[in-house]
């Protein structure tokens, strides 16, 4: 399977901001509260605080992932942390998920930065089984804030 992952810009905001939001609608999740095109504009326009790729698979615009980099910790250590992973409803089970995980974790050794994942609802059963064993490149976490749909 040809899975790629492209990267986003500032100036691909809009049209990102389009297609997540239209990825959610489907799911009947929402969009998240505080506006996701004022805030997707503010992230990529600002590579610090981390990156978006849409994942494709064989070209077609399969979902998107989101590594965010902040200084966490007393000694103010910079970790990145997988934010979102979603993909629309017709790619999840086939394990383009698990090669988003290992891309994800093949950025954080670009960067230099150990990559933390986190746990899932286990009404989400592919997203779950995905993020129950993480990969030896990732550490989970819980975190209520961020939910993986894969």
């Amino acid at each position: 399977m040809a899975t790629t992952f492209r990267l986003c810009a500032a100036a691909d905001a809009d049209s990102t901001a389009g297609r997540i939001e239209g990825w959610l609608a489907a799911d009947q999740a929402g969009t998240p509260p505080g506006g996701l095109r004022e805030g997707l504009h503010r992230f990529l326009a600002d590579s610090r605080q981390g990156h978006l790729w849409i994942i494709e698979q064989h070209g077609v615009p399969a979902g998107y992932a989101v590594l965010t980099v902040r200084d966490h910790g007393l000694n103010g250590e910079t970790r990145a942390y997988v934010t979102a992973l979603y993909l629309a409803a017709e790619y999840r089970g086939q394990g383009i998920g698990r090669r988003a995980e290992r891309f994800l974790a093949e950025v954080g050794s670009w960067l230099r930065l150990q990559v933390h994942s986190f746990n899932t609802a286990d009404e989400q059963k592919h997203a779950a089984a995905l993020f129950r064993t993480p990969s030896p490149a990732s550490t989970p976490i819980v975190t209520p804030h961020h939910r993986a749909v894969a």
